[in-house]
């Protein structure tokens, strides 16, 4: 079987390319024989009230739906719906599971299983039910991976005139990450889980560690951007403007992190980083949005260009990811991981000694002040990440903790790899990008 990215990530931004994605699931899967509540792909309308609906729901923090796709492709789905009454909240329900017919075989349910254990536990559910067609493929599906029926309810669905018997499935979050071997393994399956605390100062060395082994420049798509004898203008901006799409979203996650902030010495920090990104005036440049613009413009590109262009699929999961964790003060040890450590961390790489607007110069002999973008996060970086190994060393006062704040710097680095990886499938490799559709 050839190996292809496989990426998932919790949706938060329902913009249309999202739409379009789960409603292509739900499409696919009624045409396929999937039970999912229709008998006919969805009208316009419907299309538009399944979306919205979605939204309304993870707006209100009553669901959580998590979109899975292979190669950029959408293919999978699921959401996690919550219980709203007081007495029910440690059970939610999985509903509307979905798998693509071309890509089932690659263990998409069991990585959209992982994710959604993984999101349950953070959110204090001990217990996932669901509902679903006696004999249907699910129901094989959902017996294998350990659901048992608590309930039969005999005119479940109708069909084409004939009645259909439902059975009502249940197993405890704790028990599903056994099976899954969740208990024994990371989230990545990269680092094993210690059994007692590191004290301060090994805990900021060992997640700075973690980050230098996630050298993204060694990524192949650099050597085709950062060859002098060869120079690929016409590459470079499609990836500038990927990154463009990152540096939109910056400002947010750190204005996030200085409103949540607990500590007020680093919450100091903070504010200077938001004022800095916002004005530039200490660094002596210009807002720090406009200095990738003023990039952007350099390589040929124009404005309506540039603000026309699309994330591509990993490019947004990154983004989505670090978004969802910046919001939420309970994770904040994670957000605060995932921006300042592991997101940050990425300006100061070099390859060979020269850092990336050095090698840009020579490539593509863009002047200084093209470059400012780049030659500002090298200098400024250094001790945002510094920073940021302090507040998230002080903020971990659990093992648990210090270990979701290492499964979120690995985490986030690998979606920046994933995000070049996807940018040279789909900008690099017409062939690889064929096989994927």
């Amino acid at each position: 079987m050839i190996e292809l990215d496989v990426t998932a990530h919790w949706v938060t931004l329902f913009d249309d390319e999202v739409a379009a994605a789960l409603v292509s699931l739900v499409d696919c899967a009624v045409d396929d024989g999937g039970t999912l509540g229709y008998s006919e792909p969805l009208t316009p309308d419907e299309a538009a009230s399944f979306v919205a609906n979605l939204r309304r729901r993870v707006e209100a923090g009553e669901a959580h739906v998590l979109l899975g796709r292979v190669c950029g492709v959408p293919a999978m789905m699921a959401v996690l719906a919550l219980n709203g009454m007081h007495n029910c909240r440690h059970r939610a329900e999985i509903c509307k599971g979905i798998v693509h017919p071309s890509f089932r075989g690659r263990r998409l349910v069991e990585m959209a299983l992982k994710q959604l254990v993984k999101r349950a536990e953070s959110l204090g559910i001990e217990q996932l039910i669901l509902d679903v067609r006696e004999g249907s493929r699910a129901h094989a599906l959902w017996k294998r991976f350990g659901f048992s029926t608590y309930g039969v309810l005999h005119d479940y669905a109708r069909i084409d005139g004939r009645t259909y018997r439902g059975h009502f499935m249940v197993q405890a979050v704790g028990s599903l990450r056994t099976r899954l071997g969740l208990d024994t393994h990371t989230p990545t399956g990269s680092m094993k889980r210690r059994t007692s605390m590191l004290e301060r100062t090994a805990f900021k060395s060992e997640l700075k560690h973690l980050l230098q082994t996630h050298l993204t420049l060694s990524h192949p798509i650099f050597l085709e951007l950062f060859d002098p004898r060869r120079p690929n203008l016409e590459l470079l901006r499609k990836v500038a403007l990927q990154g463009y799409q990152l540096t939109k979203h910056f400002l947010g996650y750190v204005e996030h992190l200085y409103f949540h902030c607990p500590l007020p010495r680093f919450k100091r920090a903070l504010l200077i980083n938001v004022y800095e990104e916002e004005t530039g005036r200490l660094s002596r440049t210009g807002n720090h949005v406009a200095l990738m613009q003023n990039f952007i413009a350099a390589l040929g590109v124009s404005d309506a260009a540039r603000e026309a262009a699309q994330p591509l699929p990993a490019t947004r999961e990154l983004i989505e990811y670090r978004l969802a964790a910046v919001r939420d003060p309970g994770r904040y040890h994670v957000g605060a991981a995932a921006v300042m450590i592991a997101s940050e961390g990425q300006n100061l790489e070099t390859r060979a000694g020269e850092p990336r607007h050095e090698l840009l110069a020579k490539a593509y002999g863009l002047s200084p002040f093209d470059l400012q973008f780049f030659s500002v996060h090298q200098q400024e970086d250094v001790g945002h990440v510094e920073q940021g190994l302090s507040l998230v060393a002080e903020l971990c006062t659990t093992r648990a903790m210090q270990d979701e704040a290492r499964d979120a710097v690995d985490h986030t680095c690998r979606l920046f790899h994933a995000m070049y990886e996807n940018m040279h499938v789909e900008f690099c490799r017409p062939a690889a990008r064929a096989m994927a559709v």
